[in-house]
């Protein structure tokens, strides 16, 4: 019997993959349904094929600057750099965030270095921590994320 919208007790047909609101068929809990590939959430990029490990990779990224409170200040520099030099062949996913911190670094170099954005680094240094916590929490969320008011050197 063919699907029609006003019969109550037959069950919708599954939706196909439609590039922006999601997937459809399967069953939660049950493994990927067919055509389990990127879809949007509002208005970020979400992969469901990213694993467990590469979104703690993402996440510690996001929250490189913690350690200065532990006090690595030396090693907590260099920790997004590490994880994304080793992993960024292997994970579109950790590449993606991986940049996208990089270049917050660099950004922060760059005003700190600079005569006329070193009075604009505390509110830069606050904005950029606000911005890597609503980062952590899209990567833990297997969600993109981009930040604002940055220069982005590496593409």
């Amino acid at each position: 019997m063919p699907y029609v919208a006003s019969m109550p007790h037959d069950p919708a047909p599954p939706r196909p993959f439609d590039g922006r609101g999601g997937m459809g068929g399967g069953s939660p809990g049950f493994g990927p349904p067919q055509g389990w590939s990127p879809y949007w959430r509002g208005e970020r990029l979400v992969d469901p094929r990213v694993t467990d490990a590469d979104r703690l990779i993402a996440v510690a990224m996001h929250l490189w600057w913690l350690g200065f409170f532990i006090g690595g200040f030396p090693f907590v520099c260099f920790l997004p750099v590490l994880l994304w030099a080793v992993r960024q062949s292997s994970s579109g996913f950790v590449d993606d965030h991986g940049r996208e911190v990089i270049n917050v670094q660099l950004t922060g170099l760059l005003l700190i270095l600079s005569i006329f954005g070193a009075p604009f680094v505390p509110f830069w240094g606050i904005f950029c921590a606000v911005n890597s916590i609503r980062g952590a929490i899209a990567a833990s969320q297997r969600e993109h994320f981009r930040y604002g008011m940055i220069f982005r050197p590496i593409g």
